[in-house]
């Protein structure tokens, strides 16, 4: 985490540098007071969206956990975003268990809410086809992936591997995981979340669009809301932790392509990422010390 923490301020600063720091100090001093309240409004209808789903999945696994208690538990995982494939996050299964679920159960949701997430930035990301007629093979091949993987999710293919899985002692844990995914991700419980995932990286991709829009440029939200996505795909892409600097340096130079500044985009993207990214884990990091104090507490009791 402090290793992570620490290439964040060298990649920051390195960006502010390129972008001029007195520019920098500019595009954060002018952009209006409502425009910060704006983007941490919808980061948090964000994070809602995000719990809404977690809880719904739960729910469906019969593990009526109490509301509040379980959006401390899931806000605790962003604390441990900024690990290769937010595995950390995975730290929820520890204060899932004593509630009676199984880490199969809380694991596999952990990796049903990753593919709809994958799912659904590939989908707004397959707009910049619009943006990007060059690179419109690359975009459509990403949505195509994206849409294949929705498929094998119910596929005999997933169902027969679960079956070979459990013949052995040492897969049968993978087995229930797959299984929990499959659960989720279908019928009704698929329905439902589909809806509060778009909500979700909307929200997201929204809050660089009040941004862009607050230094001065007049470019289509939906153009904004694919770059940012497309970002996201990027980070990802580049197995860093939190995706950190290989995001931030796609979405400058996505929106340097769409007619901002180079100065104004890098302002952009740091601005964007640390309403939205470093929120989170600031948020996550007192869900987790307050569930640490709790503990404490119960045990001097």
């Amino acid at each position: 985490m402090s290793l992570a923490v620490a290439l964040a301020v060298l990649v920051y600063m390195g960006m502010a540098t390129m972008a001029d720091w007195s520019a920098f100090g500019d595009a954060v001093r002018t952009t209006p007071v409502i425009m910060w309240f704006q983007v941490i409004a919808l980061s948090l209808v964000s994070y809602l969206a995000r719990f809404m789903r977690w809880h719904r999945f739960l729910l469906a696994l019969r593990h009526p956990i109490p509301v509040m208690r379980n959006l401390e538990i899931y806000l605790s995982g962003f604390a441990l975003t900024l690990t290769p494939g937010k595995a950390g996050e995975t730290v929820r299964s520890i204060y899932l268990q004593p509630y009676g679920v199984r880490y199969a159960e809380s694991i596999g949701v952990f990796i049903a809410e990753r593919l709809l997430d994958l799912i659904v930035v590939g989908l707004l990301a397959g707009l910049a086809v619009f943006i990007f007629p060059e690179h419109r093979a690359w975009a459509l091949g990403a949505v195509a992936f994206f849409l294949l993987m929705a498929v094998l999710l119910r596929s005999r293919i997933m169902a027969f591997l679960t079956t070979r899985l459990e013949r052995h002692a040492v897969g049968r844990h993978t087995a229930n995981g797959i299984d929990t995914v499959r659960f989720v991700l279908s019928g009704r419980r698929l329905a439902g979340a589909l809806p509060l995932s778009l909500l979700a990286w909307a929200a997201q991709g929204f809050s660089l669009y009040l941004v862009v829009q607050a230094l001065g440029y007049d470019i289509p939200a939906t153009d904004v809301m694919s770059i940012y996505c497309l970002s996201i795909l990027a980070g990802v892409a580049s197995m860093i932790p939190g995706g950190l600097g290989a995001t931030e340096a796609a979405i400058a130079l996505l929106l340097n392509a769409v007619g901002m500044s180079q100065g104004d985009a890098i302002s952009a993207s740091l601005i964007s990422r640390g309403l939205t990214l470093w929120l989170a884990v600031g948020i996550g990091i007192a869900a987790m010390s307050k569930i640490a104090m709790t503990a404490q507490l119960q045990r001097n009791a």
